[in-house]
């Protein structure tokens, strides 16, 4: 802040944690950490100041045409995208760092691809079922009389 580094404790116990990275990015974390990081266990991964962030940030926005994202976009994201891995409410709260299911839930997000997979998931659940014409006449002065004839094998 005002170009001084600000170091601070998480809001919550929850925030102090580790968090396991996804494989595919490890190669380029263990670049950045040979070549950009000191030595000591202390140091800092991205010591930015706020306003080379947003310098990086605006020009990530830029090539992307997305210039209405904010940086806790990011967070959203990535917690939506846990989320659709099928990681319970507990798994996500830890890895966001959250205190309570409220808090977890607020960076979920429905998207239309997982909507598709549930329904996709839905229909695996039954069986093809076979609809059997009824017998009409067992029917006949029921309440559950069909209006329409039925069809089927």
């Amino acid at each position: 802040m005002a170009g001084k580094t600000v170091e601070k404790e998480p809001k919550t116990d929850a925030g102090r944690r580790t968090v396991a990275i996804p494989g595919n990015i490890l190669p380029v974390l263990e670049d950045h950490l040979a070549h950009y990081v000191a030595p000591e266990p202390d140091a800092l991964v991205l010591p930015v100041t706020s306003r080379a962030l947003g310098i990086g940030w605006d020009k990530a926005r830029l090539c992307t045409g997305h210039l209405d994202l904010r940086l806790h976009d990011l967070r959203h994201s990535g917690l939506t995208w846990a989320a659709a891995t099928g990681a319970s409410v507990a798994e996500l709260m830890h890895r966001g760092g959250h205190a309570s299911p409220v808090a977890a839930l607020r960076y979920q997000h429905a998207t239309e691809d997982r909507d598709r997979a549930l329904a996709d998931a839905l229909a695996e659940l039954a069986p093809v079922a076979r609809i059997h014409t009824r017998d009409r006449r067992a029917m006949k002065g029921s309440d559950n009389a069909p209006d329409a004839k039925p069809t089927g094998t």
